[in-house]
């Protein structure tokens, strides 16, 4: 917590903090965070067994009702898929609480740099599963939350593959 202090406490000094945690515990108002970058989207953490269990739990219930239907294409489960379907083709219902706690911590990251409507702030995505991910589970974002998204500024898609 030292780190986070000194931040908030030396702002007069071009600080970049660093954190695998941002989307909770951190109130940067005003002028303290202009930009955010994203590495990886927020996935949940499947092994914790809370996580697992809810996500074990939705799978079961949707396949009792679906499976067999082309809305379940279900595959056993693989070495790459933590116990759950394996299917590549299934848009994955099952799992939409699982998306939409994804979602709240990709809006609740871009809460921590634009406090009010006054604030002014730019989140970066540099994960390549973003395209995929705001395809399938775009609709689970708040509309201001998708009216704000752009492409890449022209400084950076130099650098894109």
């Amino acid at each position: 917590m030292i780190a986070v202090e000194k931040f908030c406490t030396e702002l007069h000094k071009p600080w970049v903090l660093v954190s695998t945690s941002v989307g909770e515990g951190f109130d940067v108002k005003g002028d303290m965070a202009g930009f955010l970058i994203v590495c990886k989207i927020p996935y949940l953490y499947t092994p914790e067994p809370q996580i697992r269990q809810r996500m074990e739990q939705d799978e079961h219930s949707w396949r009792d009702k679906h499976e067999g239907t082309p809305e379940c294409p279900y595959e056993p489960p693989s070495k790459y898929t933590n116990g759950m379907c394996g299917s590549f083709m299934c848009p994955q219902p099952c799992q939409s609480w699982a998306k939409l706690q994804t979602t709240t911590r990709l809006v609740q990251m871009m809460g921590r740099i634009v406090r009010t409507p006054d604030d002014v702030g730019h989140m970066f995505i540099l994960d390549r599963a973003w395209d995929r991910f705001l395809k399938n589970h775009g609709s689970l974002l708040p509309l201001w939350f998708k009216n704000g998204l752009k492409g890449p500024p022209n400084w950076l898609k130099k650098h894109l593959p």
